[in-house]
Parts: structure tokens; C-alpha cells; sequence
């Protein structure tokens, strides 16, 4: 916790280098699954209609 808020002070102050780091890996954790739950919900959804045969 310490070193977050030193994180978030340091951005405060105008050095965003590793908070951003941070933000950005955040974020494409956050996308990229996402875009796995969508893969697996798409592949659900037509392996039920596969199953019920239309």
C-alpha cells in the first residue's frame, strides 16, 4: 500500500513514467479479457445451437 500511494503521489507531483506503466498494463489485462469472455460466450452460444440443431 505504501509504495501505491508513493505511485500516486509521485504522479501528483508530475512524474507519471510508472503509474502510467501501470495504468496502461492495467488496462490491457482489462481488454484482453474482455475479448476472451466474448470468444467463449460466442463460442457457448453457437455450440447451444448446434445443439438444439438449427
Amino acid at each position: 500500500m505504501k509504495d501505491l500511494l508513493s505511485q500516486v503521489d509521485a504522479g501528483r507531483r508530475g512524474n507519471w513514467g510508472f503509474f502510467n506503466e501501470q495504468l496502461s498494463t492495467n488496462k490491457l489485462v482489462e481488454e484482453s479479457g474482455a475479448y476472451a469472455l466474448a470468444a467463449w460466450d460466442t463460442e457457448n452460444h453457437f455450440r447451444a445451437l448446434a445443439a438444439t440443431g438449427m
